[in-house]
C-alpha cells in the first residue's frame, strides 16, 4: 500500500489542471459537512433557548418588582424556578446565569440600539440580540419571535435601570423548599429598593401592603444598595446589624495595606464571602443584581486581578453603582470587537474612555474627600489604561479612521439615518487617533512600496516603529529590507529576499508580524507561491513558533471571507507546528500528504498552542469551514456562476486546513473533521454528483483520503464507526468511480480506511455510527 508518493505528484499535477465551470446563476444546496457542522452548533441550541426564556422571566421578575405589582409574581418566581432547575449542572457548587448590559450597540442601528445591548451568559454559552437572530432563523417556526423577545426584554430591564443580574443555580446558593432559590423574598427587598431610589426617600416609606416591609441598606458610599438589601432579607437581619457589618467592612478595606488581599474585591458586597465566619453564619443569596463584579470579563470566584479589581471601584464611585454608564464604560474598555466596528462606536468609545480618564485624574489629584486606601490608584494606572485603549484601537479597520472627523476637542462621526454622533475627547484619545490615521496612511503607503517606489518619511517609519513595538532605526530598516525584495514593477525577488534572512532575523520577535501584516494581500498573484517558499525558509530560523502560530490563525479566523492569503497561512502554519520540514527544500504548492505520518517531529508546544487556541474560537472556526466548504460547493456545481476563487485554490485550502486539524488535533478540530468523514464518506452525498470530470473526482477522492488518515490519527470511536460504515460502502463508491475511471483511487483510500480502523480500533471500542447518522438526518 505504499502508494502515497506517486499519488502527491499526481495530485499536484491535477492543481494546475483544474479549469472554472461555465453556467447560469444558481445556488447549490451541499448537506453533510456545513449541516453536520450546523448541527454541533445546534445541540447547544436548546440551552440557548432557555437561556433567552430565562431573560425574558428575569425581565418580567424585575418589572413586577420595581411596579411593586404583585399579581402574576407567584408565577414568575415559579417559571423562573422551572428554567433554572433546566439550566443548572447537577452537583456543581457554582453555576451562574449572568445578564449585563453593555450598551455598545449595534453598527449598522446607530446609538438608538444601545439601550437594547444586553448579553446573557451561562457555562460557556453567551446570547446578544444578534446570536438570538441567528437562534430564530435556525429554529424557525418552532420557536418564533426570540429576536423581539430578546429585544422587549432588554428594553425592560433598561428602563428598569438594570446593569446587570447574576442568578446562582449551584448548591451554595440553593435551597430546598418550592423557592429554592428565595425569589420571593428577594423580590419584597427589589420592590423596597426600587421605590426607594423612586421616591428618594428613606426605607421608612409605605411601600408594600401586603407583606413585611423589608429595609434598605446602603453601602459605605451611602447609597441605597440592592445586594445588601437582598442579603438582609434573606437572611432576616435587621437593619442595623447589616449596617454594622457595611460599615465595618468598608473601615477594614480603607486601612488595607497594598497588597492586602481584600484590595483584590471589587466591592465590598464580594469582600463580605471572603471571611470564612461570615459564609458560616449567612447564606448567600441567589439573585445579584447591579453588582459590578458582573460586568468585569474575569472567572467567577474572587479575588480578581487586583487592576480590574480598582478599575472597578473607581467607576462604581464616579459613575454610580453597577450603573448603565458604568456598564457601558467595563464593556468600551475590554469588549473584543474592535476589528468590526463602526466609525460612530469607536467615537463613542472613545468618548466613554475620555470620561473614564478624567475620572482617574480626578482620584489621582487627591482632591476627593474621604478616600481610603481601597481608593488609592497606583502610579502608572493611567498609562496601563491608556495601553489597553490603544491595543483595542490598534485591531479598528484602516477605513474606520477615515471616517472620524476632528474639531479642537470633539470628534464625530455619520450615524446611520443621516444624523451625526459628537463626542468631546481627550487629547490624550485624540492623539491616538492622529496616530491610527498616520499608520492609515503608511499602510496604503506601503501598499504602493511594494508595486512602484514610495517616499516614505519620519512619520511613517515611526507609524511602523510604533506599530510592530520596535524602535525607529528598526522599522526603518525592516521597510527597507522588505522594499529590497521587490523590483520596479512590484514582482517578489526571491533570491533577494532569502539573502536578507539573516538581516530580517535581527528582528525576531517582531519580524514575522511585520511581513505577514504587509504581504499576505499585497503580492501579484504569480509571486505567491514564490512568497510562500521563501516565508518557509524564514520559518525555519524563528524560535517561537507559537506567536506566529498566533497571527496565522487569528487572521484566518478573523473573516468569514475566503482570501488567498487563507492557504498560505495554513499551509505556514503547517509547518510551523513540524520541527523539520523537507519542503523546506523545494517548491511547494501544498503541504505534502506525507506529514501525516510525523509523530516525533512535530512540536508539541506549537501543535498544542493550536489546538488551544482553536478550541477557544470553535465558532469561528466553524463559521470559517461552513464558508469555505460553501465556495467549493459554488466552485463545484455546473449551475453556478462562480469567478471569485478557483476550484483548484478552494480545493488545497479544504485540504490544508484538514492536515493542519490532524497534526494538531483538539476538540473543534476534531468536530470538523468528522463532518467532513461524513460527508465525503457518504458515496451519495451531492458533492459527488457536481463532480463532472476525472479529475474533478479525483481530488474529491483525495479530500477524503486526507480526511480518512486525519481522523486515523487523532479520531475517536465513533469516528471509526463512521470509518466501519465506509468500508461496507466500497461497492457504492466504485460504481460512482467508474463513470470516470477513478476505481483504483477508491481501492487506495479504502486501503487507508483500513489502516486508519485498525489504529482507531487498538484505542477502544466503536460507537455505533447509526448514533451519528440519526443525529445529522
Amino acid at each position: 500500500m505504499e502508494f502515497e508518493e506517486n499519488y502527491e505528484e499526481e495530485v499536484n499535477a491535477l492543481f494546475g489542471d483544474l479549469g472554472e465551470p461555465e453556467a447560469p446563476d444558481r445556488t447549490a444546496s451541499i448537506p453533510g459537512l456545513i449541516e453536520t457542522l450546523h448541527e454541533q452548533e445546534g445541540q447547544l441550541d436548546p440551552r440557548r433557548l432557555a437561556l433567552l426564556r430565562t431573560l425574558s422571566a428575569l425581565a418580567l421578575y424585575v418589572k413586577s418588582a420595581c411596579s411593586n405589582d404583585g399579581a402574576d409574581a407567584g408565577e414568575i418566581i415559579s417559571r423562573l424556578v422551572r428554567l433554572a432547575d433546566a439550566l443548572s449542572e447537577k452537583g456543581a457548587e457554582k453555576d451562574l446565569v449572568i445578564l449585563r448590559h453593555r450598551g455598545l450597540g449595534e453598527a449598522a442601528l446607530g446609538p438608538a440600539s444601545q439601550a437594547a445591548d444586553f448579553v446573557v451568559s451561562h457555562r460557556g454559552i453567551c446570547l446578544d440580540k444578534a446570536q438570538a437572530k441567528a437562534l430564530e432563523t435556525r429554529l424557525g417556526p418552532t420557536a418564533p419571535d426570540l429576536t423581539r423577545e430578546f429585544e422587549e426584554s432588554a428594553l425592560i430591564l433598561a428602563e428598569a435601570g438594570i446593569s446587570s443580574l447574576c442568578l446562582h443555580l449551584g448548591a451554595e446558593a440553593r435551597g430546598a423548599d418550592e423557592d429554592p432559590y428565595a425569589l420571593a423574598v428577594s423580590r419584597n427587598a427589589l420592590c423596597a429598593y426600587f421605590a426607594t431610589l423612586l421616591f428618594h426617600s428613606s426605607e421608612d416609606s409605605a411601600i408594600l401592603t401586603d407583606s413585611p416591609r423589608p429595609v434598605v441598606i446602603s453601602n459605605e458610599k451611602r447609597r441605597p444598595d440592592p445586594n445588601f438589601t437582598i442579603l438582609a432579607s434573606v437572611n432576616g437581619m435587621r437593619r442595623g446589624e447589616v449596617q454594622v457589618l457595611v460599615n465595618q467592612l468598608s473601615g477594614m478595606m480603607n486601612r488595607a495595606g497594598a497588597r492586602d488581599p481584600l484590595l483584590r474585591f471589587p466591592s465590598l458586597f464580594d469582600a463580605v464571602f471572603a471571611f470564612k465566619k461570615l459564609v458560616g453564619v449567612l447564606k448567600k443569596p441567589a439573585l445579584e443584581v447591579n453588582h459590578v463584579r458582573r460586568l468585569l470579563p474575569a472567572e467567577d470566584a474572587p479575588p480578581v486581578d487586583a487592576r480590574l479589581a480598582i478599575l472597578a471601584r473607581l467607576v462604581s464611585r464616579h459613575f454610580g453603582d453597577a450603573s448603565q454608564k458604568s456598564a457601558r464604560i467595563l464593556a468600551a474598555l475590554t469588549a473584543e470587537d474592535y476589528d468590526s466596528l463602526a466609525a460612530w462606536q469607536l467615537a463613542d468609545r472613545l468618548g466613554l474612555a475620555t470620561e473614564l480618564l478624567d475620572a482617574v485624574a480626578i482620584a489621582a489629584s487627591g482632591k476627593e474627600e474621604s478616600l481610603g486606601q481601597a481608593d488609592i490608584l497606583p502610579d502608572d494606572f493611567a498609562d496601563g489604561l491608556l495601553a489597553s485603549i490603544e491595543a483595542r484601537l490598534g485591531k479598528a479597520p484602516d477605513e474606520v479612521y477615515d471616517g472620524l472627523s476632528v474639531s479642537g476637542e470633539f470628534l464625530s462621526a455619520s450615524v446611520p439615518g443621516g444624523d451625526t454622533l459628537r463626542v468631546a475627547v481627550s487629547r490624550r484619545l485624540l492623539t491616538l487617533v492622529a496616530y491610527f490615521r498616520q499608520r492609515s496612511l503608511t499602510n496604503r503607503k506601503m501598499k504602493s512600496l511594494l508595486r512602484h517606489a514610495a517616499v516614505f518619511d519620519d512619520a511613517d517609519y515611526e507609524s511602523v516603529a510604533r506599530d510592530f513595538g520596535v524602535d525607529r532605526a528598526a522599522a526603518e530598516e525592516l521597510v527597507g529590507l522588505l522594499a529590497g525584495c521587490f523590483d520596479g514593477r512590484g514582482h517578489f525577488l526571491r533570491p533577494s529576499f532569502e539573502k536578507s534572512i539573516p538581516a530580517f532575523c535581527r528582528h525576531e520577535k517582531k519580524v514575522f508580524e511585520f511581513l505577514w501584516h504587509y504581504l499576505k494581500e499585497h503580492v501579484a498573484r504569480e509571486d505567491r507561491i514564490a512568497l510562500l517558499n521563501a516565508l518557509t525558509l524564514l520559518i525555519n530560523r524563528i524560535s517561537r513558533p507559537e506567536a506566529a502560530l498566533g497571527v496565522l490563525l487569528s487572521g484566518y479566523l478573523a473573516d468569514e471571507r475566503i482570501s488567498f492569503s487563507d492557504r498560505n497561512a495554513l499551509m505556514l502554519a503547517n509547518i510551523l507546528v513540524r520541527k523539520f520540514n523537507k519542503e523546506l527544500m523545494k517548491d511547494i504548492r501544498m503541504t505534502p500528504e506525507e506529514v501525516l505520518r510525523v509523530k516525533d517531529g512535530l512540536d508539541s508546544a506549537a501543535a498544542d498552542f493550536a489546538a488551544d487556541f482553536l478550541d477557544a474560537r470553535a465558532d469561528a472556526l466553524f463559521r470559517k469551514t461552513r464558508k469555505v466548504h460553501r465556495e467549493l460547493a459554488m466552485a463545484m456545481s455546473p449551475y453556478t456562476w462562480h469567478d471569485a476563487m478557483p476550484l483548484g485554490y478552494i480545493l488545497t485550502l479544504e485540504r490544508e486546513a484538514y492536515i493542519l486539524f490532524a497534526l494538531v488535533g483538539g476538540s473543534a478540530a476534531g468536530t470538523v473533521l468528522r463532518s467532513a468523514l461524513w460527508e465525503y464518506g457518504n458515496p451519495e452525498s451531492e458533492i459527488y454528483g457536481m463532480a463532472e470530470r476525472k479529475d474533478q473526482l479525483l481530488w474529491l477522492f483525495h479530500l477524503l483520503q486526507v480526511v480518512i488518515r486525519a481522523v486515523g490519527r487523532v479520531g475517536g470511536a465513533l469516528d471509526a464507526a463512521i470509518l466501519s460504515d465506509i468500508r461496507s460502502r466500497k461497492e457504492d463508491f466504485l460504481k460512482r468511480a467508474a463513470l470516470t475511471g477513478t476505481q483504483e483511487q477508491v481501492r487506495r483510500l479504502m486501503a487507508w480506511a483500513d489502516r486508519s480502523l485498525e489504529n482507531l480500533e487498538k484505542r477502544g471500542p466503536m460507537a455505533d455510527p447509526a448514533v451519528y447518522r440519526a443525529k445529522v438526518l
